[in-house]
């Protein structure tokens, strides 16, 4: 894809409040369609990237829905109408760009084994680890072309020790992919630990195994392997610290019945990947978490799913509260002072627009986890034409 032209707000256009330090954005990439041969900047809302085109000179674009956390983020593709119902391989002029990529041998990648870990100066990594032991890089160096890029294909021993699960037998689920230390990738399964691999230089050393913090059961409720888990998360702050929270029992089971009254939070953080240590830093009971939800009367008193840590507060966690009838709420809570934070209710794609409260219009939320994401910070200042409000 080549970059065409970057969009700009238009002359006297000012931000509606301060950008955000970090989103929360939505797992999925939204699409929008428009009407003509070309993007046009009235059809593009948020903040906007370059318009682009593809090989086959489709002009596309993406835009940023900005929304103040704990409230959701979501991404735009915009894409022209015509090329949604036309079938490629029906279009002589468009099927030709395919042709040379027809006969390569490609390889299949599963997002959730993939990460991605930048150093600066336009250095970069992509990397996806198979638990068959193959680790296949992408690896951009400071200077490097574009054309000069190749991907390597290395077999990796497995790690050293007598503790480690049996990754090879389909019992290791991939639940996040974090950066650390600038030259590791750090692969988390929430219920059997974190596995650090350097994907800078020389990638021949084994992986490192963490197993969790002591008295974690290590058996997971969600019983679909796509689907993010309601009950674990584990995130990386601004400052690179791995940490990962749990909403459990007193025994250290994972709790993810909204019938469940009775649950702990807690938050790890790692600290030395050489002494493989953990720090519980927080923990807070039921009884705490009501007298916190107690401050907002509108807060149904459920279950706390799907948790997020602020990636510049590391206090301060989103939850996903289900109030029932298609209503779903996301808060914060500082788990340091045990006070509420913002509250958001969680508004559909449809409903953005008017910001409407009218519940009937709502499609149901099959809930999940969202990203914690910096992108605002390298985006342009005037950027952003409008962030989103939450309806609270």
């Amino acid at each position: 894809m080549e970059a065409r032209r970057r969009l700009h707000p238009p002359p006297g256009a000012e931000l509606s409040r301060p950008q955000p330090r970090w989103v929360m954005l939505d797992r999925f990439v939204h699409y929008k369609a428009y009407a003509g041969e070309a993007v046009a900047e009235e059809v593009m809302d948020g903040t906007q990237s370059a318009i682009s085109s593809t090989c086959t000179n489709i002009s596309i674009a993406v835009s940023l829905r900005v929304a103040e956390p704990p409230a959701v983020s979501r991404l735009y593709l915009h894409w022209p109408e015509r090329f949604m119902t036309a079938s490629l391989s029906q279009n002589p002029d468009v099927d030709l760009y395919f042709h040379p990529y027809r006969l390569q041998q490609l390889r299949s990648m599963w997002r959730d084994d993939i990460g991605l870990l930048c150093r600066g100066k336009g250095e970069f990594v992509v990397a996806q680890l198979t638990f068959g032991g193959q680790l296949c890089v992408l690896h951009r160096k400071p200077g490097e072309e574009e054309g000069d890029m190749n991907w390597s294909v290395e077999n990796m021993p497995l790690p050293d020790g007598d503790d480690i699960p049996n990754l090879l037998c389909g019992s290791w689920q991939t639940d996040a992919v974090v950066p650390y230390g600038g030259c590791y990738l750090c692969w988390a399964d929430c219920y059997l630990g974190l596995l650090f691999v350097g994907v800078i230089d020389k990638r021949t050393k084994p992986p490192c195994y963490v197993p969790l913090p002591d008295g974690l059961d290590s058996n997971c409720l969600c019983i679909d392997p796509g689907y993010p888990d309601p009950a674990r998360r584990v995130c990386v702050s601004e400052s690179g610290l791995i940490n990962l929270i749990c909403v459990g029992d007193r025994a250290g089971c994972s709790v993810c019945a909204s019938s469940y009254s009775a649950f702990t939070i807690t938050v790890w953080t790692f600290t030395n990947l050489r002494e493989k240590k953990w720090m519980k830093c927080f923990t807070m009971e039921d009884i705490k978490f009501w007298a916190a939800l107690d401050f907002d009367k509108r807060l149904p008193h459920v279950l706390p799913e799907f948790p997020t840590i602020s990636l510049v507060k590391p206090d301060v966690v989103s939850f996903r509260l289900n109030g029932g009838n298609k209503l779903f709420w996301l808060i914060e809570i500082d788990m340091k002072k045990e006070v509420l934070g913002s509250t958001s209710l969680y508004i559909f794609e449809e409903e953005e627009e008017k910001c409407s409260t009218d519940m009937a219009h709502w499609r149901s939320f099959p809930g999940y986890s969202f990203v914690p994401s910096p992108f605002t910070r390298y985006l342009d200042q005037h950027a952003i034409r409008r962030i989103m409000r939450s309806c609270c």
